[in-house]
């Protein structure tokens, strides 16, 4: 949608003041065109092929928009970038095939500059790695709300230098659903307990992916040791864990106990942390002497403010895929920004700046649970509840 330019027309006297008038705002008038309402756009960036995927961010992002408060004197259309990249002419480069990556890169920053030049005040999308990095800067410039359901890249938030943080890209955001005891475990040790170094113990456990992901997007170093045997163990507690903060277990709950004694003969006060399943008498009596190292922890009871695929299937969509969650807090995030940032602008883009303002001010609950975002433009993972062991019991709190 092209942007309405204003110019001074005409200069009516009234008496002793001046009134200075827009000669679109006349034609307007004598049009019959109402021109309290704005016009802004929230845009898709999202595959133009009809996987699973890009149909289910577009299906949750829609059902969102159902939940967006009414904005005195705007409309907000959802639209989808090959939309506009048709009117143009242009590919979105969304879409993976044949095309080398420099040609496909170039198309997405063509498409994303075509986007900020219009009236977008927020894009949702960027499912892969090369759509993000070729599209952020120009949102950034732009300062375009830009706001990824899949990323879980650390560069993208954090920058290249672990070492030295520094967020890239102001007005990119992201929302993955983090309710797996990876991420929940990822964000206790790292933002809770400012660990610098955690230790996985490998004793069979699926989340050591997601908890290394979780933790290395936060700045921790970690090491992954092995710890299916007696020998295992015994290296682990004189090398590894000499170098760390806390020590995750991920296998069978009775390694906790049993690294947890060793730790203690050796007179190591280093933690050793795991899912619900540590919460049991023997995991406490294999522990003995080292009991008080046990720590286990789970996601608080966040209920999600939705039932995505059941609304989605009532409503006759399609399902909601691996980013549905995600998409759909995106787009709550979204409006909930522009409720209050869009309200004293007189165009999308006077109102940018103030939108990516409130982006960082949301606090929400949508269908992955908690809402909100840290100073990296991440989503904050939700609560975590833990337990420890006093007087030789489990006990919360």
């Amino acid at each position: 949608m092209p942007r309405r330019r204003w110019f001074t027309a005409a200069v009516l006297v009234l008496g002793t003041g001046v009134l200075t008038v827009g000669c679109s705002t006349i034609e307007d008038v004598l049009s019959g065109d109402d021109v309290s309402v704005r016009q802004a756009q929230v845009v898709l960036l999202i595959p133009e092929n009809d996987g699973a995927a890009p149909a289910g961010v577009q299906a949750s992002v829609e059902l969102a928009q159902q939940q967006w408060d009414e904005i005195p004197g705007w409309s907000v259309e959802v639209v989808l970038a090959s939309d506009i990249a048709a009117d143009t002419g242009d590919d979105t480069g969304d879409d993976t095939g044949d095309e080398d990556p420099a040609s496909q890169a170039e198309r997405t920053r063509e498409t994303a500059t075509e986007i900020a030049e219009g009236d977008a005040v927020a894009v949702i999308g960027g499912l892969n790695d090369e759509v993000i990095r070729s599209s952020a800067p120009v949102f950034d410039e732009e300062s375009v709300i830009f706001v990824s359901p899949a990323d879980t890249v650390p560069a993208h938030v954090r920058g290249t230098d672990p070492a030295n943080p520094m967020r890239p890209f102001d007005t990119y955001f992201r929302t993955p659903a983090t309710t797996g005891i990876g991420g929940v475990a990822g964000r206790y040790l790292a933002d809770e307990q400012r660990a610098q170094h955690v230790v996985i113990a490998d004793d069979g456990g699926d989340e050591i992916e997601e908890l290394r992901d979780a933790l290395e997007d936060r700045g921790v170093q970690v090491t992954v040791a092995p710890a299916d045997g007696e020998q295992a163990r015994t290296d682990l507690v004189e090398d590894e864990a000499a170098q760390a903060d806390a020590i995750w277990l991920a296998g069978r709950p009775q390694t906790a106990g049993r690294l947890a004694s060793a730790l203690a003969e050796a007179d190591q006060q280093v933690p050793v942390i795991g899912g619900t399943e540590l919460r049991t008498e023997q995991v406490i009596e294999a522990a003995g002497k080292g009991a008080a190292l046990l720590v286990s922890v789970e996601r608080a009871q966040d209920a999600a403010d939705i039932d995505l695929a059941a609304e989605l299937s009532e409503a006759g969509s399609s399902p909601p895929g691996v980013y549905g969650a995600g998409a759909y807090d995106a787009a709550l995030a979204v409006g909930d920004a522009l409720s209050r940032c869009l309200p004293p602008a007189s165009t999308p883009e006077d109102a940018r700046q103030g939108c990516v303002a409130e982006m960082g001010q949301v606090n929400l609950t949508g269908a992955g649970g908690h809402v909100a975002f840290d100073d990296f433009g991440r989503r904050m993972a939700n609560e975590v509840s833990v337990a420890t062991v006093t007087d030789g019991a489990w006990a919360t709190g």
